[in-house]
């Protein structure tokens, strides 16, 4: 949404207002899911009717996803997506390691009665350990690289864990569906899931790509298309076409999805 300096003043003092009235809205999307509209969603609800930039590619990927047993959402924010899987899923982990978009996710969990799903507050990279955690000014642009161009409101400690750890814990032999959304995270999350990638244990792999906001060169730009090439994954846009190396490295801002042929 692009607004000139008074728009902007007005929709900052809107979403306030919204914010501390103690009243909230629900949007119900295409898909049926409902959700409480988060006060920076409310003039994009208005404007275009759609409260979720991910709702193109849930209608993109509809078709492709059958007999979904395990979904691992990497980076969940408020649930949008993740209830979008629950309805299509036997058992799915969310991660979303900022307390606010996880108790915002847990509310709209609830008002879909959606009882399939964890919520792990943790987040996800190469090695487990702590990490420094960027809250950002937008609920949607946390994450831990430090690198953005949203500014920075708060730096908090968090836990990391790595996916292949984590499955093994959780006695998880297959992935039907990893989906990740970090905010230029999505290589350390991969990383810290090379053993799945390279047993072929991952049959989908839903990912953005947003060197726009992070600022990566174009060598960094192909780093996560040459490591899912790398284990025999070949990435598609939400055409359903093959993506080459040369379409990911000028692609600014979209979201992709990877498949063993």
């Amino acid at each position: 949404m692009n607004l000139n300096p008074i728009e902007k003043w007005f929709k900052i003092r809107i979403e306030e207002k919204y914010r501390l009235a103690g009243i909230q809205f629900v949007y119900i999307n295409k898909f049926g899911i409902s959700t409480y509209v988060h006060p920076e969603k409310l003039f994009d609800i208005i404007e275009t009717s759609v409260s979720c930039d991910a709702e193109p590619m849930l209608e993109s990927l509809e078709s492709k996803i059958d007999n979904v047993e395990i979904v691992l959402d990497v980076g969940a924010n408020i649930g949008v997506v993740t209830a979008w899987f629950a309805k299509r899923a036997k058992f799915v982990h969310s991660f979303e390691p900022e307390r606010s978009n996880a108790e915002f996710m847990r509310r709209n969990l609830r008002l879909n009665n959606i009882s399939n799903v964890h919520i792990h507050e943790v987040a996800v990279g190469k090695t487990a350990g702590q990490a420094d955690f960027y809250v950002r000014e937008s609920f949607g642009h946390h994450g831990l690289q430090k690198k953005h161009i949203t500014k920075i409101s708060e730096v908090r400690k968090v836990d990391i864990i790595t996916l292949d750890e984590f499955c093994s814990k959780n006695k998880i032999d297959e992935v039907s569906i990893l989906k990740i959304d970090t905010e230029g995270g999505e290589l350390d999350v991969l990383t810290g899931f090379k053993r799945f990638l390279s047993s072929k244990k991952v049959k989908m792999i839903i990912f953005e790509h947003a060197p726009v906001l992070t600022g990566y060169d174009r060598e960094s730009r192909l780093e996560v298309f040459k490591y899912l090439n790398s284990f025999g994954y070949v990435v598609h846009n939400l055409d359903h076409r093959i993506v080459d190396e040369d379409t990911m490295s000028v692609v600014s801002q979209g979201d992709f999805y990877a498949t063993i042929p």
